[in-house]
């Protein structure tokens, strides 16, 4: 069976593939002892063992939130820690429904919790969205705010709050809609639809709102044909506080879930997992400089075909972080510290992360289940920017020669210590058409000629792998 290119642990670049499916990836190098996750710590017991929910919030001070439901019960639980997520202090927040469900949570900036929430009061009655306020840190709960479901049953609903505690709702009321509620009054309440077209289904719903009072959204737009379901991501954004989306973007034509965040520059940042049903599956990454006017190339962030989960979020340090699920996979992790323009992929937390946000002071935060229950973890992302600052790299592969090349091209390459070095050639679809080199080689610089007599003109990839560390090139074979 042919080794497939896209297997391994990496990240790369790649322009968006048209005709000739164009492509251009970068270094790969993971890191894994330097990722600084800390060991879990619980937040509930196994009694929740199949919670849903698990958003996260920050206050003011770094003081968490995470919230999250039992399987089988109408309580939600909303868990406290105020010492960086070393111990958590829980309330139940509890009534008669049949079933409750968070879908998010949100602090504001005078010390109150909103909690946006699913609930079923018995099995013949319709879904309730509700949004409920706590005044004391999330010890008890008044319900605010509760809608009828009108349309796919609550299954997408996102909380917002801005520098002057207007709170936003962008959720599912027979459109698909942003809410917001002036000053955090209910009474005060203002709708915008976003653009929505012949789009039967809005799914997946990402929300931002910016320092400068912008609103940033991006869905899923589902249409359904002959051939099946299609998925389309869209980006638009609001610049009166809600009153208009006056239009969107489309950001990729396949897309079954996506995270959004705005950097400290406006830039537009977008993480999301290309649909089983695309030829160029797996975790992609793409940015806007222009306010989400355009979103430039995709990076390939991880081409797996059974991701099924991402988040996103930018730290202090203005670097990039992604956590992704796939299927048979320990969470993956990637970040990137030059503007998302190389992603470095190091190991992730030991917990199914279910949300992720940076504090003030260089952690990153995550909540997500194990097998014993809701669970937290941080990243120390200064300590291992830092860390991997000092780590020389021990591995070079240099850019072919010729390249465009006929028949044959020259590949150099460089190891600093005794390594398993196999270098081989890989087509378009991840395949490898040659292996070069399979075996033990001490440090120094290399050379290897490959003569690409037979092989069709187009766009091949070479690949140097070192037990956990690969580099690949973009070669091009032009007759």
């Amino acid at each position: 069976m042919a080794n497939n290119l896209f297997r391994g642990n990496f990240s790369s670049t790649m322009t968006h593939r048209v005709l000739l499916l164009s492509t251009l990836l970068i270094l790969i190098s993971p890191q894994d002892a330097h990722s600084q996750w800390s060991t879990p710590v619980f937040i509930d017991s196994a009694r929740y063992i199949y919670a849903f929910g698990g958003q996260l919030a920050l206050d003011d001070s770094d003081d968490m939130y995470v919230t999250f439901s039992a399987f089988q019960g109408n309580a939600i639980v909303i868990s406290r820690s105020t010492d960086k997520g070393t111990s958590w202090n829980q309330n139940v927040f509890t009534g008669t429904e049949l079933s409750r469900v968070p879908r998010d949570i949100a602090t504001d900036h005078i010390g109150n919790v909103w909690l946006l929430w699913v609930s079923i009061d018995n099995e013949m009655a319709p879904t309730y969205l509700n949004l409920s306020k706590s005044i004391d840190n999330g010890r008890t709960f008044s319900t605010v705010f509760r809608s009828l479901s009108y349309s796919d049953g609550f299954l997408h609903q996102r909380l917002a709050i801005d520098q002057q505690d207007n709170v936003y709702m962008l959720w599912d009321d027979v459109t698909f809609k942003v809410t917001r509620f002036r000053f955090g009054n209910v009474g005060d309440r203002l709708d915008s639809d976003l653009p929505r077209d012949t789009f039967s289904i809005s799914a997946h719903p990402a929300l931002v709102v910016t320092k400068d009072y912008a609103i940033h959204c991006t869905w899923t737009g589902v249409t359904y044909d002959s051939s099946g379901y299609h998925y389309f991501l869209f980006y638009s954004r609001s610049i009166d506080t809600g009153a208009t989306f006056p239009g969107r973007t489309l950001v990729d034509t396949s897309a079954d879930d996506a995270a959004l965040v705005v950097d400290s520059s406006g830039n537009v940042l977008t993480s999301y997992i290309r649909s089983a049903s695309a030829i160029d599956r797996g975790v992609r990454f793409k940015q806007s400089s222009n306010g989400g006017q355009s979103f430039g190339s995709p990076l390939i962030i991880t081409p797996t075909d059974t991701a099924f989960a991402v988040s996103m979020c930018v730290d202090s340090e203005n670097g990039t972080n992604i956590l992704w699920s796939s299927q048979g996979h320990p969470i993956q992790y990637a970040r990137s510290s030059d503007g998302g323009k190389s992603f470095i992929q190091l190991s992730g937390p030991k917990v199914g992360f279910t949300d992720m946000k940076a504090g003030r002071n260089g952690l990153v935060y995550v909540p997500g289940l194990t097998d014993s229950g809701m669970a937290f973890t941080y990243n120390d992302v200064l300590l291992a920017v830092s860390t991997l600052a000092e780590k020389p790299n021990r591995v070079s592969l240099f850019q072919n020669y010729p390249n465009p090349f006929n028949p044959s091209t020259t590949i150099s390459f460089r190891i600093d210590q005794s390594e398993d070095v196999r270098l081989g050639i890989f087509d378009l679809l991840g395949r490898e058409i040659v292996s070069l080199i399979s075996q033990p080689l001490p440090s120094g610089n290399y050379q290897i000629k490959w003569d690409a007599s037979g092989f069709a003109s187009g766009v091949y990839f070479a690949r140097l792998r070192l037990n956990s560390t690969a580099i690949i090139k973009k070669i091009i074979l032009a007759r």
